[in-house]
């Protein structure tokens, strides 16, 4: 368990820590906690693909039907398209190929993100996603991942926001019992 004090690495690791620290000063589960978010996100409510407009944010129960990775001006391209039975939508991930090793075809997850459009087709850029695993509960994956806030914390190359709220859940996880100091 932690304690406020505790040096920040014992929980999330060395090399997190040692990021945490160059980008941000931050040395201790105090300091991270204290890193406060700099304004909150809510994930859509689940849509059907066939159903999604421009510019919305949603949330999508869906099916990973094929996954292709390709280079492109530089930069690696990881294209996810998945069908709900309704329509299929592409998720694309910019110079993120270890995803693929989580994003297999037959895989079932739950997708967040803003609608948008490339090359005429409707995609999900860089969405927010938790796959489920087989056996478990879809209505209980989807009441925990749609229609959450989320919070956005500030920052850097190395360390992204989602990165940081992993941190958060660790610590907030590992946490010893703070005292109460106000009065009942």
């Amino acid at each position: 368990m932690a304690s406020l004090e505790t040096r920040i690495q014992n929980v999330v690791g060395d090399r997190t820590a040692a990021v945490l620290e160059k980008s941000f000063g931050i040395t201790t589960v105090n300091e991270l906690l204290r890193h406060y978010p700099r304004r909150y996100e809510v994930r859509g409510e689940l849509t059907d693909i066939s159903k999604l407009l421009d510019d919305d944010e949603v949330t999508i129960l869906a099916q990973i039907d094929r996954v292709s990775l390709r280079r492109a001006n530089g930069k690696n391209i990881l294209e996810v398209v998945v069908t709900d039975g309704s329509a299929n939508l592409s998720l694309t991930f910019f110079n993120q190929a270890w995803r693929e090793k989580d994003l297999k075809a037959g895989r079932v997850g739950l997708f967040a993100g803003k609608v948008g459009v490339f090359k005429g087709k409707r995609q999900l850029a860089h969405p927010d996603y938790q796959l489920i695993p087989d056996g478990d509960d879809v209505d209980a994956a989807v009441a925990e991942f749609a229609g959450k806030y989320l919070p956005v914390y500030p920052a850097s190359a190395k360390l992204p926001s989602w990165k940081v709220m992993q941190c958060m859940k660790l610590v907030t996880d590992s946490l010893d019992e703070i005292p109460d100091y106000l009065p009942e």
